[in-house]
C-alpha cells in the first residue's frame, strides 16, 4: 500500500506517514493549526478532532495520539470542515459564541469538536451525561460553565451538517504500508495476524494508541514495524 486513504473535512486524502508519526503532527505539519498541541499525552482535548468509522459512528478522539495509518478508510473532520468562509458557524461553534464559552481561545477548537460529537449522540439525556461529555477537554481559565451550558442546547440535536452528509465509508480493509521509516499492518484476520508477527517479529504491538503513543511524544520513540490489532 503506497499511501493511507481517507478523507479529511470532507475531502478524499492520501498520506505517506511514517509507522509512528501522529495525526496531530501531521494535520499542523498541514496547515490545520486549528487543532491545538497542548499536552501532547491525550490529556488536554486542545488536539481534539472527530473520526467517522466504517458503520458511521462518529467519536472524538486526541489526535496527538492517533498514529496516521490507523486512519486508513476513515474520515476525520477537524474545526476547519465545520464551517467554510462566509457561510453560517456550525451549531456547536454558534452555541459556544451565544455563551461566551470561549476565553483564552485556546482550548475551543477541541471544545467545539467535542460539542460536534454531542450533536450526534442520542444517549446524553442526563445532565451527568453532559459533564462527563466534556471531561476529556480541559479549560485551563476554568469557564466551563458556559461552555456546558452551548452543550446542553446542542447535545442530541443531530444538525443537518457536513458530518451527516457524508457519504457512507466501506467497511475496514487490512492495512499493509510500507514507508521508508518503516511499515505499519493491520491485519483483519487471525492467519494474518500470525504471519506479519512471523515476518517482524520484533514489531510494536498496537491496540489503541494511549501507551504508544506517549512513547512516541514524550520519548521520541520510532518503531520499525507497528503491527495494529
Amino acid at each position: 500500500m503506497a499511501v493511507i486513504a481517507f478523507r479529511l473535512d470532507g475531502v478524499a486524502t492520501s498520506a505517506d506517514p511514517a509507522p509512528h508519526e501522529t495525526l496531530l503532527d501531521w494535520l499542523r505539519g498541514r496547515g490545520k493549526t486549528g487543532v491545538k498541541e497542548g499536552c501532547a499525552e491525550g490529556d488536554c482535548g486542545a488536539c481534539t478532532v472527530v473520526v467517522v468509522e466504517p458503520g458511521g459512528v462518529r467519536r472524538t478522539v486526541n489526535s496527538c495520539l492517533v498514529l496516521v495509518p490507523s486512519l486508513q478508510g476513515r474520515s476525520v473532520w477537524t474545526v476547519h470542515g465545520l464551517a467554510r468562509p462566509g457561510a453560517p458557524l456550525h451549531p456547536a461553534q454558534a452555541a459556544l459564541v451565544d455563551t461566551l464559552g470561549s476565553q483564552c481561545g485556546f482550548c475551543t477548537p477541541g471544545f467545539v469538536m467535542c460539542l460536534v460529537e454531542a450533536c450526534h449522540r442520542d444517549d446524553l439525556d442526563a445532565a451527568w451525561r453532559r459533564a462527563d461529555q466534556l471531561s476529556g477537554n480541559l479549560c485551563r481559565c476554568t469557564g466551563y460553565r458556559p461552555i456546558q451550558a452551548a452543550l446542553d442546547r446542542v447535545a442530541g440535536t443531530r444538525p443537518d451538517d457536513a458530518l451527516s452528509a457524508e457519504a457512507p465509508l466501506e467497511p475496514d480493509q487490512p492495512v499493509a504500508h510500507a514507508h521508508a521509516a518503516g511499515v505499519y499492518l493491520a491485519p483483519t484476520d487471525w492467519d494474518a495476524l500470525w504471519q506479519a508477527r512471523a515476518d517482524h517479529p520484533d514489531a510494536r504491538l498496537v491496540a489503541g494508541t494511549t501507551d504508544v503513543g506517549l512513547d512516541v511524544t514524550q520519548r521520541h520513540a520510532r518503531y520499525a514495524a507497528v503491527i495494529d490489532l
